[in-house]
């Protein structure tokens, strides 16, 4: 059965990413990795307006913490040391949030239902059931290796209902 939201191609990615962070974004598909495993990520739910997750992504520690440093021109090396401690702050988890709600922008179209940013998690965390459920059935997946310059490559999974 198709997805019910189009699946973001690379370039877009990249293209809305590098609008965001005002630097270069390189986005390229990449092998399925494995989410959760006690691993820290951030995971932002996407809902449609009647509530239901339509949409996550889960971004791996280096990536989240890239996104969000980058966002506000926090130090390179502060990602390091966050990735080196497996710690994904509060400001850059806020930096995140914004991000991710831009980012909803690539699951919009005219022919699918209006879904809107909700929440983020970081993970390892106890998930709402409709978002675990999601995370280990989606109707499409694609997973990105995502660049931000100066801040280091991590990986994107966008998980589809």
């Amino acid at each position: 059965m198709p997805a019910n939201f189009p699946m973001p191609a690379p370039e877009r990615v990249s293209e809305v990413l590098a609008d965001l962070m005002g630097r270069g974004v390189t986005v390229a598909r990449t092998r399925t990795v494995e989410i959760g495993g006690g691993r820290p990520a951030a995971l932002a739910n996407y809902q449609i307006d009647a509530g239901d997750v339509g949409v996550v992504c889960v971004a791996d520690i280096r990536l989240a913490n890239a996104l969000g440093a980058a966002l506000t021109m926090v130090s390179p090396e502060a990602v390091e040391d966050a990735v080196a401690s497996k710690t994904i702050d509060e400001s850059t988890i806020e930096n995140f949030r914004e991000v991710v709600n831009v980012m909803t922008s690539l699951f919009n179209s005219g022919d699918t239902p209006h879904v809107k940013f909700h929440e983020v998690h970081c993970l390892p965390a106890e998930l709402p059931a409709e978002t675990a459920t999601l995370l280990e059935s989606p109707r499409g997946r694609r997973d990105f290796d995502v660049t931000v310059d100066e801040y280091g490559t991590g990986t994107l999974s966008v998980l589809l209902a």
